[in-house]
């Protein structure tokens, strides 16, 4: 039996109109979308019917122990022979544990594309009209991950 091939999709901030022309074809043609709860509700109504949707993934600190790279579900499919979309929020290149899953396709021989979304900072930045950098005022921009509660509090004040 073939193997299918695996999409790393980027739902990018969570409106749908924000997909990438190469997003929104995939979306239509694979044959599951396994997604991370964080994808919008908006996003996961654009997916046609007759595309099969299966949850995956995690949310939040409960869960930043995972012991696998290529959510095990994702593996069974195309391990089937079947054309998985992959859907993470925001960009997968982004803190989306990119590298493990894809070590994980490779040592296992399933092809694979990364599909750039638009990272939840710059969705964020764009919509309220402030530039994540700008002449004059920031010329860099750095993306930081709290790997506890205790560091979000620090970071946030809460």
């Amino acid at each position: 039996m073939n193997k299918g091939k695996v999409f790393l999709i980027g739902a990018g901030p969570g409106d749908p109109s924000l997909l990438t022309c190469r997003a929104k074809q995939l979306l239509s043609e694979c044959d599951v979308v396994c997604y991370d709860k964080l994808v919008s509700a908006a996003i996961l109504a654009s997916i046609p019917k007759h595309v099969e949707l299966h949850q995956v993934g995690y949310r939040g600190y409960k869960h930043s122990g995972i012991d696998y790279g290529m959510h095990p579900d994702v593996m069974t499919y195309a391990l089937a022979g079947k054309n998985v979309a992959r859907l993470k929020a925001g960009d997968p290149c982004i803190f989306g544990r990119t590298t493990e899953e894809c070590r994980e396709l490779i040592d296992n021989d399933i092809t694979y594309e990364i599909v750039p979304g638009i990272t939840a900072a710059l969705g964020a930045s764009a919509y309220s009209g402030f530039p994540l950098t700008s002449g004059g005022i920031a010329s860099s921009v750095t993306f930081i991950s709290p790997t506890t509660p205790v560091f979000a509090i620090f970071l946030y004040g809460i």
